[in-house]
């Protein structure tokens, strides 16, 4: 899918989509998706994201099952909350987050500073990864948050950065969290295969 705006504007208050993507291989370039709460559902299969606008406030990248590439996006935040929530249960499912050479930063009209994470865990095997981004004082020093004081999910998560840059890539991060010592391969969450990927758009 090209160059498609796709906006709910439900706003505040219970789960709204803009995009389900539940089939494999799937991929997404120059689109806009728009909304507040749960604006992509990233959810199962191989996904490519290039070049996108995507905005939202709670948990509006998340999914239980997919492996899914952010490659050079354009993420907005709208008000205070979380980018991702990612859905791994076990250490056999296969979900991985990767969002590369992308911003984030407050959307238009948003105001917040440090009021927002990069991720907290929806399970706790939640495996998510912000590289070579430049990230905005939108993001908390903490980087990444618990799913809640009750139900922390913390015990198994892969929360993991590299490269960052900007107000919002430093500060005292959270001890279920760590630092990579170099980048990941984007085709590495595509285990390798890319043959349907227009690879020369996303990383032209």
């Amino acid at each position: 899918m090209y160059n498609i705006i796709v906006k709910n504007t439900r706003g505040k208050g219970i789960q709204a989509l803009a995009v389900s993507a539940y089939a494999d291989k799937q991929g997404f370039y120059g689109c806009t998706f728009i909304g507040y709460q749960d604006t992509v559902l990233a959810n199962v299969g191989y996904q490519v994201y290039g070049k996108c606008y995507i905005e939202g406030a709670t948990d509006f990248i998340f999914g239980q099952t997919a492996r899914a590439l952010f490659s050079q996006c354009v993420i907005r935040v709208s008000g205070d909350g979380w980018v991702t929530a990612n859905g791994r249960d076990s250490s056999s499912n296969p979900s991985y987050y990767l969002i590369d050479k992308s911003s984030i930063a407050a959307a238009s009209g948003y105001t917040g500073v440090g009021k927002s994470y990069l991720g907290r865990p929806w399970r706790n095997y939640a495996r998510v990864v912000v590289q070579r981004t430049v990230i905005s004082n939108v993001i908390n020093g903490a980087g990444w948050a618990q799913w809640s004081s009750a139900t922390p999910n913390t015990d198994h998560v892969s929360f993991q950065e590299y490269g960052n840059t900007g107000d919002g890539a430093s500060g005292t991060r959270a001890s279920f969290s760590s630092k990579l010592s170099g980048a990941v391969s984007p085709s590495s969450v595509l285990d390798g295969d890319t043959s349907w990927v227009d690879m020369s758009y996303v990383y032209q």
